[in-house]
């Protein structure tokens, strides 16, 4: 009795030393394992919780499974580039996540998809993409991997890493619905990788041969199709897991050779940079009562769109404003860009500064219109524009986008505008703040009273892609000048002025294209 009660005793202690370990972890690369080596090639449940199948729109109602993903916080997921190939657009993607059968898995939709600038379809080089989430995961067995650390897992050639994924069954080569894992997989030199891949040219999906560079790592090829594009390459040290690589070349099924990652210790600082991108936040608050030029860093999002007037001394006449959404792109009106003008080639951006004579000034790329507004001249009054280089500032922070369905209607709710004056030679920003969202039935009458155009080719009036808010005085704030809401400490962009009547006459609203009725569009536009 006194022998079992003793092994009751040690058996506690070692209960009680897993639930210290359990509840004392770090916050990632921990593993619900019972015994690792086991039970390959079926992942147990709750083994590997960043695991994400990423699934697309099929056109019939449904989801496809396209490629593994790994939650590396509880919003982002890496992946590999090339799995977004052909379909750029984020709306069309979800991230299935909390069960080893995606069948099962809490889904979750995808607010953005950002994928590495030197990456070209087709190639290996630079296959990483990044997916936010609309929000959090929130499950109690979630647990994000680990990323490498600076300097470290440089060099593991001849150590034996993990690889798991959706992939697919043999011989018929049909998807698999669960989690499988390779847990033995060693890491081999890339001058042994490329002569491989020489000798299996066969294996390779390009129709020239071409060679695993530094920023690649290799591993032998598993005798099935274990995992599918994106798959992480994992490395456990002190009982955490790392991400080491993606999953890019893994040649043919039938025929193992090598399989290519995408090494993730080499993007590190991408990785970072599009992590680390905070949205909104803005020394200025909503209950802010002074309506004059704005302080330094009050709207670190803003941006003046102008051209340079020929002359002595070359001046810079603002015609438009917008708000950065990424470090790339602006949204702002489409009718400051219609007509004539080569804009591309002659509009500046500048950034940086409430005085756009301080500010940085960057070059456009591209502008992308919205085709509601080609189609009417009034509804859809928005643009994208695409600078030429991203903004590099220390502490960019964009605007928040109002991805709630809270912001479809804020009757009643304060707001705030801000914006240059076009045309003006007050180079410094303007702001105003309480203007009040008025209910729509006014917006759209006092317009339609007013406006005969409107009556004559819109009978119904203003539709659910405009709204109001009571006018601000004076005309400081032009087209593009993005109204602002400040919910939780952060600023969203909800409205782009595009209606304004004698510039704040008596009981004359100022109209908006509402942001949220056209999230789809920007999302699908902002794909890098």
């Amino acid at each position: 009795m006194k022998y079992g009660k003793n092994v009751l005793e040690t058996l506690l202690f070692f209960i009680i030393l897993f639930l210290i370990r359990e509840i004392c972890t770090q916050e990632c690369g921990w593993a619900h394992r019972i015994e690792r080596y086991l039970f390959e090639p079926d992942a147990m449940e709750g083994s590997w919780p960043w695991m994400v199948a990423i699934a697309r729109q099929n056109g019939t109602g449904g989801y496809n499974h396209v490629c593994s993903g790994s939650m590396i916080t509880s919003r982002h997921v890496l992946a590999a580039a090339q799995c977004f190939n052909h379909h750029s657009d984020p709306s069309l993607y979800i991230a299935r996540i909390g069960h080893v059968d995606e069948r099962l898995a809490q889904e979750y939709n995808v607010s953005q998809l950002v994928i590495h600038d030197t990456y070209a379809q087709g190639l290996f080089n630079d296959d990483i993409a990044m997916l936010t989430l609309e929000k959090d995961v929130e499950s109690e067995n979630f647990n994000p991997i680990c990323l490498p650390p600076s300097g470290e897992f440089i060099n593991l050639t001849g150590h034996f890493t993990a690889l798991v994924g959706w992939g697919y069954t043999t011989p018929s080569w049909t998807r698999y619905p669960n989690l499988r894992e390779k847990l033995d997989l060693v890491v081999i030199p890339n001058l042994k990788c490329n002569e491989t891949l020489r000798r299996n040219t066969s294996n390779i999906n390009n129709s020239s041969f071409q060679n695993v560079a530094n920023d690649m790592i290799c591993t032998d090829h598993p005798s099935d199709c274990i995992a599918d594009y994106g798959s992480p390459l994992m490395y456990e040290e002190a009982d955490q897991w790392y991400i080491v690589g993606l999953l890019s070349f893994k040649g043919s099924c039938d025929n193992p050779g090598v399989l290519a990652y995408t090494r993730v210790s080499e993007h590190l600082k991408w990785i970072e940079k599009n992590i680390n991108v905070v949205c909104g936040v803005s020394r200025r608050m909503h209950d802010s009562v002074r309506d004059d030029e704005a302080p330094q860093g009050s709207w670190p999002w803003m941006v003046a769109f102008g051209v340079h007037r020929s002359g002595g001394n070359n001046t810079f006449q603002i015609r438009c404003s917008g708000s950065m959404i990424s470090r790339k792109h602006v949204l702002s009106a489409g009718r400051c860009f219609d007509g004539n003008i080569d804009f591309v080639g002659t509009y500046k951006a500048r950034i940086g500064h409430v005085d756009e004579r301080l500010a940085q000034e960057y070059n456009i790329l591209r502008i992308a219109y919205n085709d509601e507004y080609f189609r009417t001249g009034f509804f859809g009054d928005m643009a994208i524009v695409t600078l030429d280089r991203e903004v590099e500032f220390d502490d960019f922070n964009p605007i928040c986008l109002p991805t709630s369905p809270e912001f479809v209607n804020l009757t009643g709710r304060f707001t705030a505008l801000v914006g240059w004056p076009p045309g003006s030679n007050r180079p410094k920003l303007q702001e105003k703040f309480g203007l009040i969202v008025i209910p729509h039935s006014r917006c759209n009458g006092r317009f339609a009273n007013t406006i005969a155009l409107l009556r004559s080719f819109y009978p119904n009036g203003i539709g659910d892609g405009i709204f109001c808010t009571t006018s601000p005085k004076g005309c400081d704030e032009g087209s593009g000048s993005p109204l602002i809401y400040q919910k939780d400490d952060r600023w969203y962009v909800v409205g782009l002025v595009t209606l304004r009547l004698s510039c704040g006459g008596p009981g004359l609203p100022t109209g908006y294209t509402k942001v949220s009725k056209y999230l789809n569009w920007i999302k699908k536009n902002i794909v890098r």
